[in-house]
């Protein structure tokens, strides 16, 4: 999202406390957006070091944020670097991506289940994820690298669809905190 709508958050520190604000290019179509988490990460660590040359770093995340933040802490631990607090606000965490089993076939899921219930998973399977699976088949089989079909991947939401499909996080050893609102459950998945 905009960098922007973390300002209210920014105020709360004190002046001998600066914030930076990143925002990744491609946002209101002002630049062409990366398509890897590790690539949104080092672009912004480039920002970040013109600014403070060397750690400790404090970093937050908010939503897809969290994933480059956390992305941006293992690639300055990897340089060496301290990073002092890693913070992650309402992030839909990369839980369980490295180790993703295969889904199970949508007969097999909906062996069992009303007819209302086959209809909506039908629905939802037909116009809502058609839509991703077959960018992400174009991404695969190389379409969208080059071409006609390449101008997509200018595209913002095209382009954080990719950055979360593709990004398969290593171990990061810095230790989070994670905002949630009051009201959002976590699993056990996302609390590793």
């Amino acid at each position: 999202g905009n960098v922007f709508s973390m300002r209210t958050l920014a105020r709360w520190f004190s002046s001998d406390r600066p914030v930076v604000g990143l925002q990744m290019s491609g946002l209101g179509g002002v630049g062409r957006p990366p398509l890897t988490i590790e690539a949104a990460a080092a672009s912004h660590l480039q920002h970040l070091r013109s600014v403070q040359a060397n750690g400790p770093y404090q970093l937050a995340g908010n939503c897809l944020g969290g994933w480059i933040a956390i992305e941006m802490a293992r690639q300055l631990h990897a340089a060496g670097e301290l990073v002092g607090a890693l913070l992650l606000i309402n992030s839909d965490l990369p839980a369980g991506r490295c180790a993703r089993s295969a889904p199970k076939p949508l007969s097999e899921r909906l062996r069992g289940k009303t007819v209302r219930q086959w209809l909506k998973a039908a629905k939802s399977q037909l116009t809502e994820r058609a839509p991703e699976r077959a960018l992400w088949k174009a991404w695969e089989l190389g379409l969208l690298h080059r071409g006609p079909l390449a101008v997509l991947t200018h595209r913002l939401p095209v382009a954080v669809m990719m950055m979360r499909r593709r990004y398969r996080p290593p171990p990061c050893p810095v230790a989070a905190t994670l905002l949630l609102p009051s009201d959002r459950q976590v699993n056990a998945a996302e609390r590793d």
